[in-house]
């Protein structure tokens, strides 16, 4: 059975639509998931291993929190 943060990681990828998305995306993809969430940063931490692993990049965007999917997400 996959981690909470594979799970979460899944999620986070079924959000991108056309290589895109936004941090309201993710939300809804993560609570259609029906993960049980207690704090939020956790599924930051996990976008944040993302791009760390340049598999998503941050849209320079100052009225939305965007993101690129640069690769494609799976486990």
């Amino acid at each position: 059975m996959p981690s909470k943060n594979d799970r979460i990681f899944l999620a986070i990828g079924d959000a991108f639509k056309d290589g895109l998305c936004e941090w309201s995306d993710i939300v809804e993809s993560v609570k259609s998931a029906k993960i049980p969430i207690k704090n939020w940063l956790v599924v930051r931490g996990v976008l944040q291993w993302m791009i760390n692993e340049q598999m998503v990049i941050r849209i320079n965007n100052i009225h939305r929190e965007q993101y690129q999917s640069l690769k494609e997400i799976k486990l």
